[in-house]
């Protein structure tokens, strides 16, 4: 996965479950004032691939909690392009 992006992205979470066949990716990366995450599962038979723009205070939060890494980007969470 890592060759796949360019060098301006820096992993923060990887997980593998090979009981389900199941790799999950989040890669951030400065993007101007804010932070682009890219999120990125792969299964078996699909792969999902979701980026958000996100502010530095809303990361910040949703790293805080770990409990929170989870929480879904809602339009609360994201910012307007």
């Amino acid at each position: 996965m890592k060759n796949a992006l360019s060098v301006t992205w820096s992993a923060l979470v990887q997980t593998l479950a090979p009981k389900n066949e199941e790799q999950n990716y989040i890669y951030v990366r400065e993007l101007d004032k804010n932070f682009s995450v890219l999120v990125i599962t792969i299964e078996r038979h699909e792969a999902t691939v979701v980026e958000a723009t996100v502010a530095p205070q809303i990361l910040a939060q949703l790293m805080k909690d770990p409990n929170e890494m989870g929480k879904a980007l809602t339009d609360d969470a994201t910012i307007d392009p």
